[in-house]
Parts: structure tokens; C-alpha cells; sequence
């Protein structure tokens, strides 16, 4: 829901709160974040990484293929690596 305010909590810290709609696994969307962000306010003050699947394939844990954890991983963790290093430079400044 790009745009949308936190249903009011945003001036709780007196701070403008937007949400940007990304897939995070995909280099393009991050970079392509990144630049929007750039442009609209120079600056990143502060970045959740809220992004998880959980692909179990209708398995069990000791089951479930090692290429549904790779899926997961992927999303879980390298593409929440990577979109934190995209944007880390925007928070920096």
C-alpha cells in the first residue's frame, strides 16, 4: 500500500511515515527503491525489513525440500541483506 500513513501513529513521533511497496528479492525493485528514495527526500531515517516467506510445500521440517529452504532463505535473509546495504547509504547521511 505505497503511500499509506500509519492510521495516525505517524505524528506520535512527529516524524512522516511512508510505506513503499517492493519485492525484495529482485535487484531491479531495490536499486529502483533506493533511487525514489534519493530523489523525494535525499535522506533514510529508518527502514523495517518486514518481508518473510514460508514455502513448506505441505511438508514436514524434516521433509521439506532443501529447495524450498533455499526459497526461503533467499527471502528471509540475503534479500533483506541486500536491500539493508542498498539502502544503508541513504541512512548515513
Amino acid at each position: 500500500r505505497p503511500g499509506e500513513r500509519m492510521g495516525g501513529h505517524e505524528g506520535d513521533a512527529g516524524g512522516d511515515v511512508r510505506f513503499v511497496k517492493l519485492e525484495v528479492t529482485d535487484a531491479a525493485d531495490r536499486k529502483a527503491v533506493a533511487a525514489h528514495i534519493a530523489k523525494e527526500f535525499g535522506t533514510l531515517d529508518g527502514l523495517v525489513n518486514n518481508a518473510g516467506v514460508l514455502p513448506d510445500g505441505g511438508t514436514t521440517p524434516s521433509t521439506v525440500s532443501v529447495g524450498l529452504i533455499r526459497q526461503a532463505f533467499e527471502t528471509n535473509y540475503f534479500a533483506l541483506v541486500a536491500l539493508t546495504q542498498e539502502l544503508l547509504p541513504l541512512v548515513k547521511r
